[in-house]
Protein backbone atom coordinates (compact mmCIF):
# COMPACT_ATOMS: atom_id res chain seq x y z
CA UNK A 1 0.00 0.00 0.00
CA UNK A 2 1.57 3.21 -1.22
CA UNK A 3 2.45 5.13 1.77
CA UNK A 4 0.61 8.59 2.09
CA UNK A 5 2.76 11.80 2.11
CA UNK A 6 2.23 15.70 2.48
CA UNK A 7 4.74 18.24 1.39
CA UNK A 8 4.66 21.82 2.73
CA UNK A 9 7.25 24.30 0.90
CA UNK A 10 7.38 27.37 3.15
CA UNK A 11 9.40 29.88 3.70
CA UNK A 12 8.79 33.47 5.11
CA UNK A 13 10.59 35.95 7.50
CA UNK A 14 8.96 34.03 10.51
CA UNK A 15 7.48 30.87 11.79
CA UNK A 16 4.44 29.89 9.96
CA UNK A 17 1.55 27.46 10.79
CA UNK A 18 1.75 24.69 8.02
CA UNK A 19 -1.64 24.25 5.80
CA UNK A 20 -3.86 21.04 6.54
CA UNK A 21 -3.02 19.37 2.98
CA UNK A 22 -3.80 15.76 1.95
CA UNK A 23 -1.73 12.92 0.61
CA UNK A 24 0.75 13.94 -2.13
CA UNK A 25 -0.45 17.80 -2.31
CA UNK A 26 2.22 21.12 -2.30
CA UNK A 27 1.99 24.52 -1.15
CA UNK A 28 5.05 27.03 -1.79
CA UNK A 29 5.65 30.17 0.24
CA UNK A 30 9.29 31.52 -0.57
CA UNK A 31 11.62 33.37 2.36
CA UNK A 32 11.03 36.78 1.06
CA UNK A 33 14.37 38.63 1.55
CA UNK A 34 17.05 39.90 -0.89
CA UNK A 35 19.65 37.45 -2.26
CA UNK A 36 22.72 39.56 -1.55
CA UNK A 37 26.20 39.34 -3.39
CA UNK A 38 29.12 38.12 -1.18
CA UNK A 39 27.02 35.51 1.35
CA UNK A 40 27.69 32.15 0.09
CA UNK A 41 24.15 30.46 1.30
CA UNK A 42 20.84 32.50 0.61
CA UNK A 43 18.04 30.75 1.76
CA UNK A 44 15.20 31.34 -0.61
CA UNK A 45 12.45 27.82 -0.07
CA UNK A 46 12.13 25.99 2.70
CA UNK A 47 10.52 22.62 2.21
CA UNK A 48 8.58 20.33 4.41
CA UNK A 49 7.86 17.04 3.58
CA UNK A 50 5.45 14.83 6.08
CA UNK A 51 5.84 11.20 6.14
CA UNK A 52 3.38 8.98 7.77
CA UNK A 53 5.66 6.23 8.54
CA UNK A 54 8.98 6.02 8.49
CA UNK A 55 11.18 4.54 5.42
CA UNK A 56 10.14 6.85 2.69
CA UNK A 57 13.15 8.18 0.69
CA UNK A 58 13.34 11.52 -1.11
CA UNK A 59 15.26 11.58 -4.22
CA UNK A 60 15.00 14.35 -6.24
CA UNK A 61 14.01 18.03 -6.45
CA UNK A 62 13.23 19.76 -9.74
CA UNK A 63 14.42 23.38 -9.61
CA UNK A 64 12.41 25.80 -12.45
CA UNK A 65 14.78 28.69 -12.87
CA UNK A 66 14.79 31.87 -15.38
CA UNK A 67 17.72 33.74 -15.84
CA UNK A 68 19.79 31.77 -14.48
CA UNK A 69 22.82 33.62 -15.37
CA UNK A 70 22.59 35.43 -12.36
CA UNK A 71 23.36 32.41 -10.03
CA UNK A 72 26.94 30.42 -9.43
CA UNK A 73 25.07 27.60 -7.61
CA UNK A 74 22.41 26.56 -6.04
CA UNK A 75 21.93 23.95 -3.33
CA UNK A 76 19.17 21.77 -0.78
CA UNK A 77 20.25 21.26 2.44
CA UNK A 78 18.44 19.05 4.78
CA UNK A 79 17.72 19.87 8.58
CA UNK A 80 15.86 17.00 9.62
CA UNK A 81 13.09 17.93 12.13
CA UNK A 82 14.52 21.47 12.56
CA UNK A 83 12.38 24.13 10.73
CA UNK A 84 15.72 26.69 11.10
CA UNK A 85 18.92 26.44 8.46
CA UNK A 86 21.93 27.29 10.86
CA UNK A 87 25.60 26.99 10.32
CA UNK A 88 25.41 23.53 11.84
CA UNK A 89 23.06 20.64 11.80
CA UNK A 90 22.54 20.87 8.23
CA UNK A 91 23.18 18.01 5.55
CA UNK A 92 23.49 18.83 2.18
CA UNK A 93 21.26 16.90 -0.19
CA UNK A 94 22.35 17.75 -3.89
CA UNK A 95 23.71 21.21 -5.50
CA UNK A 96 24.67 22.68 -9.02
CA UNK A 97 27.49 24.88 -9.98
CA UNK A 98 26.48 27.45 -12.66
CA UNK A 99 22.69 26.08 -13.28
CA UNK A 100 21.14 26.20 -16.43
CA UNK A 101 18.02 28.35 -17.32
CA UNK A 102 14.95 25.96 -17.02
CA UNK A 103 14.60 23.15 -15.23
CA UNK A 104 16.85 21.55 -12.74
CA UNK A 105 16.88 18.35 -11.06
CA UNK A 106 19.10 18.07 -7.96
CA UNK A 107 18.96 14.41 -7.23
CA UNK A 108 20.14 12.82 -3.83
CA UNK A 109 18.93 10.30 -1.56
CA UNK A 110 17.17 11.75 1.99
CA UNK A 111 15.56 9.50 4.67
CA UNK A 112 12.27 10.64 5.59
CA UNK A 113 11.31 9.84 9.35
CA UNK A 114 7.63 9.80 10.34
CA UNK A 115 6.75 13.82 10.80
CA UNK A 116 8.27 16.53 9.62
CA UNK A 117 11.44 16.63 7.55
CA UNK A 118 12.69 20.26 6.49
CA UNK A 119 14.64 20.94 3.30
CA UNK A 120 16.57 23.99 2.50
CA UNK A 121 16.57 25.54 -1.11
CA UNK A 122 19.76 28.44 -1.26
CA UNK A 123 21.12 29.76 -4.01
CA UNK A 124 24.88 31.81 -4.48
CA UNK A 125 24.35 34.67 -6.30
CA UNK A 126 26.92 36.02 -8.84
CA UNK A 127 29.61 38.72 -8.38
CA UNK A 128 28.45 40.46 -11.53
CA UNK A 129 24.54 40.53 -10.99
CA UNK A 130 23.20 43.80 -11.31
CA UNK A 131 21.67 44.80 -8.13
CA UNK A 132 18.24 45.89 -10.57
CA UNK A 133 17.86 42.09 -11.66
CA UNK A 134 15.13 39.72 -9.74
CA UNK A 135 15.53 36.28 -9.29
CA UNK A 136 12.74 33.79 -9.96
CA UNK A 137 13.06 30.65 -8.52
CA UNK A 138 10.42 27.58 -7.94
CA UNK A 139 10.66 24.39 -6.33
CA UNK A 140 8.35 22.49 -9.50
CA UNK A 141 8.30 18.84 -8.26
CA UNK A 142 9.76 16.56 -5.53
CA UNK A 143 10.01 12.67 -6.10
CA UNK A 144 9.54 10.68 -2.87
CA UNK A 145 10.07 6.76 -3.47
CA UNK A 146 8.84 6.67 -7.09
CA UNK A 147 6.00 8.95 -6.61
CA UNK A 148 6.55 12.67 -8.34
CA UNK A 149 4.91 15.45 -6.12
CA UNK A 150 3.93 18.55 -7.88
CA UNK A 151 4.12 21.75 -6.32
CA UNK A 152 2.25 25.09 -7.85
CA UNK A 153 4.68 27.74 -8.41
CA UNK A 154 4.75 31.19 -6.44
CA UNK A 155 4.63 34.23 -8.78
CA UNK A 156 7.30 36.68 -6.23
CA UNK A 157 10.62 37.52 -7.55
CA UNK A 158 13.31 37.86 -5.29
CA UNK A 159 15.83 41.44 -5.26
CA UNK A 160 19.84 41.05 -5.16
CA UNK A 161 21.48 43.05 -2.59
CA UNK A 162 25.40 43.48 -1.41
CA UNK A 163 26.37 41.62 2.19
CA UNK A 164 27.99 44.55 3.23
CA UNK A 165 29.53 43.30 6.53
CA UNK A 166 28.92 39.94 7.62
CA UNK A 167 30.51 38.23 11.30
CA UNK A 168 33.61 38.09 12.03
CA UNK A 169 34.40 40.45 9.12
CA UNK A 170 38.03 42.15 9.73
CA UNK A 171 37.87 40.52 13.31
CA UNK A 172 34.62 41.93 14.49
CA UNK A 173 31.84 39.88 16.07
CA UNK A 174 28.64 41.75 15.22
CA UNK A 175 27.43 44.58 13.09
CA UNK A 176 24.47 46.06 14.08
CA UNK A 177 22.27 49.58 13.99
CA UNK A 178 22.93 50.60 10.55
CA UNK A 179 22.43 53.74 8.77
CA UNK A 180 22.25 54.91 5.43
CA UNK A 181 23.12 58.56 4.17
CA UNK A 182 23.76 59.95 0.38
CA UNK A 183 26.22 62.45 0.11
CA UNK A 184 26.31 65.69 -2.00
CA UNK A 185 27.97 63.92 -4.97
CA UNK A 186 26.23 60.88 -4.49
CA UNK A 187 28.28 58.96 -2.07
CA UNK A 188 26.59 56.74 -0.28
CA UNK A 189 27.23 56.48 3.35
CA UNK A 190 26.98 53.32 5.50
CA UNK A 191 27.93 54.08 9.35
CA UNK A 192 27.19 50.81 11.79
CA UNK A 193 28.26 49.75 15.19
CA UNK A 194 31.36 47.64 14.95
CA UNK A 195 30.69 45.04 17.97
CA UNK A 196 34.39 43.52 18.07
CA UNK A 197 33.86 41.04 20.83
CA UNK A 198 29.99 39.42 21.06
CA UNK A 199 26.38 41.24 20.06
CA UNK A 200 25.55 42.29 23.12
CA UNK A 201 24.88 45.70 24.06
CA UNK A 202 27.00 48.21 26.17
CA UNK A 203 29.13 47.80 27.82
CA UNK A 204 31.65 46.40 25.86
CA UNK A 205 34.31 46.61 23.10
CA UNK A 206 32.21 49.12 20.28
CA UNK A 207 33.60 51.35 17.62
CA UNK A 208 31.78 53.28 15.37
CA UNK A 209 32.24 51.95 11.40
CA UNK A 210 31.73 53.59 8.21
CA UNK A 211 31.60 52.36 4.63
CA UNK A 212 31.44 53.67 1.21
CA UNK A 213 30.28 53.16 -1.99
CA UNK A 214 31.03 55.62 -5.23
CA UNK A 215 29.25 53.40 -8.00
CA UNK A 216 25.29 53.38 -5.97
CA UNK A 217 26.21 50.40 -3.82
CA UNK A 218 27.65 48.03 -6.37
CA UNK A 219 30.48 48.10 -4.59
CA UNK A 220 32.27 49.04 -1.58
CA UNK A 221 35.17 50.59 0.04
CA UNK A 222 36.76 49.30 3.28
CA UNK A 223 35.22 49.86 6.48
CA UNK A 224 36.95 52.80 8.51
CA UNK A 225 36.49 53.45 12.03
CA UNK A 226 35.12 57.01 12.35
CA UNK A 227 34.37 56.90 16.22
CA UNK A 228 37.07 54.20 18.04
CA UNK A 229 35.16 54.25 21.81
CA UNK A 230 38.31 52.01 23.13
CA UNK A 231 37.87 48.61 24.67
Amino acid sequence: MQRSLKVIISSALCCLLPAVLTAQEAVQRKFKVPVLTGKEVNPVIRIRVDAATDGDTLRQVEIMLKDAASLANVRIYSTGADTALLKTGKTLFAGTENPATGKVRLQGVAALQRGANYFWVTVSPSPSVPLSARLDINAASLKVNDTTIGIAPDVYRHRFGVALRQHGQDDVHTHRIPGLATAKDGTLLAIYDARRESGRDLQGNIDIGLSRSFDKGKTWRPMQIVMDMGA
